[in-house]
């Protein structure tokens, strides 16, 4: 999915509505923030870990990540 699918799908829902993502292990959170990133693929791909990493590199796969509250952020510091 890319940000003008997410938009038109988002408009076709009330606009009152909470915004939520996946918590840390169980459950959901509010979004705290959208942000634009940058990812590379896993090369070690586990049934647990998603299929990207974050990287800081200029080859990496842009993307726009949406961070729940309960994000620990030490994960995506080298980023920054």
């Amino acid at each position: 999915m890319n940000v003008a699918e997410l938009i038109e799908k988002l408009k076709t829902l009330p606009q009152d509505l909470t915004v939520v993502a996946d918590s840390y292990e169980d459950g959901y959170d509010i979004v705290r923030e959208i942000k634009a990133s940058e990812v590379a693929y896993q090369t070690e791909q586990k049934w647990y870990y998603g299929r990207f990493t974050s990287t800081n590199e200029q080859t990496g796969i842009k993307v726009v990540r949406i961070i729940s509250e309960a994000r620990d952020d030490k994960k995506w510091e080298r980023e920054e």
